[in-house]
């Protein structure tokens, strides 16, 4: 805290939690202030990284953290941050961070129009259409020759329900994220079309990092349960609590039959 320039460790944490009421009402809806305070912390320790010092800079960050997902700066389907981040040619940190909030927020307006398609539906079409699609998949492991070909499988239908979004990231950092869904799910010992679906549908929703997202607690706590024996009740679990986010976040109403 004391490369903070001039800012007090509880008078900052307060200025952010009243920041992130103000422009990000729902995740005092969704999450604890313990919660919310770790969040801020998290912004706090990867702004830092990057040598964002100032509590403008913090405070730009977290925003873009509210937005694209805690490892914004890592996702592969947005390498253009990484590259901000790491360019030390700017005069100063106030210009690397201005263009990097102006960067994310036309990002971030830009894959939106595609929950518009349906007006009357808003922003529940496409992710309701996933959601549906992944709950008919089957929960046995792949095969190995099904594997192989299952990453374009998935990246095709992910670009015919989010075609605006997909043709913003590009086709290079699209099936880059698909093969990281696939990594990330094997990991964590799921190797069923829908446990690796799911995991390639909340990551370009959620971000690459939603598995270690505090903004998303119940994905990390259920992929690390001990008492989860089973990949595919682990699946499920992961499915069901990703129904109640969408609630709590978007509105967004889906079966919750697995």
């Amino acid at each position: 805290m004391c490369a903070l320039e001039g800012a007090s460790e509880r008078g900052f944490e307060m200025r952010m939690l009243e920041r992130m009421r103000t422009y990000f009402p729902r995740h005092e809806q969704c999450l604890s202030e313990t919660q919310l305070l770790d969040f801020v912390r998290l912004a706090l320790n990867r702004a830092e990284r990057h040598v964002l010092t100032t509590e403008r800079s913090v405070a730009l960050y977290l925003d873009l953290m509210c937005v694209l997902g805690s490892e914004f700066d890592t996702d592969p389907q947005i390498p253009w941050a990484a590259e901000i981040l790491a360019d030390r040619t700017f005069p100063a940190q106030a210009d690397r961070i201005d263009l990097l909030h102006s960067r994310g927020w036309e990002y971030a307006t830009k894959i939106s129009m595609d929950y518009d398609n349906d007006f009357e539906n808003g922003r529940q079409s496409c992710l309701v259409a996933t959601l549906y699609e992944i709950r008919r998949q089957s929960s046995e492991d792949l095969t190995p020759d099904r594997a192989r070909g299952f990453v374009s499988e998935i990246l095709r239908r992910i670009k015919e329900l989010f075609p605006l979004r997909c043709k913003v990231i590009g086709d290079e950092c699209m099936a880059l994220l698909m093969r990281s869904a696939v990594s990330s799910a094997t990991g964590y010992g799921i190797r069923s079309a829908r446990g690796i679906s799911l995991f390639a549908a909340l990551m370009l929703v959620a971000g690459a990092g939603f598995d270690r997202d505090p903004q998303l607690p119940w994905a990390s706590r259920i992929l690390s349960d001990p008492a989860i024996d089973s990949p595919s009740d682990r699946v499920n679990r992961l499915y069901l609590e990703a129904i109640k986010s969408l609630r709590l976040w978007w509105g967004v109403e889906v079966e919750a039959a697995a």
